[in-house]
Order: C-alpha cells, then structure tokens, then sequence
C-alpha cells in the first residue's frame, strides 16, 4: 500500500514535509525546496545522508538529502547555490501505481523576481521524483523574461557511505575538471584520503561510487547534465560549517549532476530546459 502524508515536525520544526510509503521504497520530501532527504529502497539501508545538526527552520538550507540548485550554482549571488532551495513549492501532483508512487513539485518565481535584485528573472520550475526500486528525478525550468538569462540547474546529492575513506569513483577517467579546492590526491578509480574535495567535472556518462564499507555500488545516471561535481569539505574544513558535525565528513559525499560553470545553460524568453537523473543501488558486489 503506498501512503502519502503530510508532517509537521515538532512546535521548533517549522517545516514540513511528506512521507512516501511504497510497494519497493520510502522516502521523504520537504516543501521548503522540494528537497528528498530519505529514500531507501526496499532491502536496502538509507542511500541519502541527512545531517543531524539540520534546525529545520524556514528560510534555512537543508543540509543533506538532494537540494536543488538553481538559478545559480555556487556562491555566484547569495545565498549559494540558489534561491530554489530555500522557498516553498507547491505539491501539484502524487501519482500511485503498484510499482512507484511520483510526486510533482512546481515553483512559480515571477511576482517575487521584481523584489530580488540578486536574480530578476522569472520563470517557473518544476521537480519530479519517482519513489521506486531506482530513484528517478527530473529538474525542469521555464524563462518566462522578456530577456536572455543564463542558468546553472543542478542537483546537489548527499550520498551515505560508510567511511569515505573506503570511497572510489569510476566514470570520470579522462574527464576535464577544475578544481575548486587544495587537494590533489583524488583521481577517478582510486579514492579519498581524508582531505577535502571540491571538483568541477565536464562529464555526462554514468558515475559509479564504490561504497566498499557498505559492501554496496551507488549508481548515478544523468545523460542530459553536462557536469559532475564532487565535494566532500574534509576533516579540515568540516569545523568551519556549523551545521556539520566535526566527524560527519566521513559517512556521505556528494556527487552532483547538473548544467554549471562553462556548462550552464542560456534560455531565451519562453524557452525551457530540463534533465533527469537516476540512482541505482547494487549490493553485495564482489572483486574489489
């Protein structure tokens, strides 16, 4: 039986959200952001990683789960990454079948474009998530300005893994890539070692990470998004975001699909660009 609630959190949690109960997963989404904090398919332990130092107050970014990104990506305006990830988005579809259940999600940014310098341009988005064996979310927006506007769409996945240590990537060989960062001890195949990362890859092919602590592979597809992004802030930098735990650093990394930087997309008035991504979880691989 799939159900589909409303939560309101607890009198200091101001936010709300909505439990999906299907026949092959449960997840979790938030209004604030249309943002999925949880889907764990059935079977399988938790995919998302959310932070546990997260406030849930309104206006605040979520850390953790899959935050949108968009108009912008980064701290090319405040606040980073965008202002999509912060406003509340409308619930215009749930959708309920014996295998998935998918939830639609819109935001319509036109009446507050006038009162935001930081981005005035309207336009409309909307986010699809279906809930089922694979997690399959589709990022769309509409420019509805009487001028071209460059945007940078991308989705910003926390992924939990046992020790990030323990952490290889494969499908970024050969791959350009501008490195945001200080360290230089990553390469595609091999792993992490405990310092941070913060990379910009042109690359639209399927991205594996290796979770050998967790015995499994998390797969992410994403064809129509020309840029993958890692990030993870190391035992260095974890202390500087107060809303990380100084040892959190070490069980999630994010691996992001999206349309940034040299990459982002230019959208003449009315047109519109979309793309999708799928996660995939294997288990009990052998070989390593």
């Amino acid at each position: 039986m799939i159900d589909v609630q409303t939560k309101a959190l607890d009198e200091h949690q101001q936010l709300q959200s909505l439990n999906v109960s299907g026949p092959s997963a449960t997840g979790q989404v938030f209004f604030q952001g249309a943002q999925i904090v949880q889907w764990t398919p059935n079977g399988a332990d938790p995919v998302l990683w959310l932070g546990s130092r997260n406030q849930f107050r309104n206006a605040d970014p979520i850390r953790g789960g899959i935050p949108i990104c968009l108009p912008w990506f980064g701290s090319t305006a405040a606040p980073r990454h965008g202002i999509a990830r912060t406003l509340p988005w409308q619930l215009t579809g749930v959708e309920q079948n014996p295998e998935h259940v998918t939830l639609t999600f819109e935001l319509d940014y036109q009446r507050m474009a006038t009162n935001t310098p930081t981005w005035p341009h309207p336009f409309r988005a909307r986010f699809q998530a279906k809930f089922s064996q694979f997690l399959t979310i589709t990022l769309q927006v509409t420019h509805l300005g009487d001028q071209p506007a460059i945007y940078e769409p991308a989705l910003h996945p926390y992924f939990q893994v046992g020790d990030i240590r323990r952490v290889r990537i494969s499908g970024l060989d050969n791959a350009p890539f501008t490195d945001r960062s200080t360290a230089d001890t990553l390469e595609p195949g091999i792993g992490f070692t405990g310092q941070g990362i913060d990379r910009v890859y042109s690359c639209s092919k399927a991205i594996t990470i290796h979770d050998d602590a967790n015995n499994r592979d998390i797969i992410l597809h994403s064809p129509d998004a020309r840029s993958r992004v890692l990030w993870n802030p190391g035992a260095q930098d974890a202390g500087s975001l107060h809303d990380l735990g100084e040892d959190d650093w070490q069980s999630f990394l994010c691996v992001e699909p999206g349309n940034v930087h040299e990459n982002a997309i230019t959208l003449i008035p009315g047109e519109q660009h979309s793309f999708t991504s799928g996660i995939q979880v294997i288990t009990q691989y052998t070989g390593r």
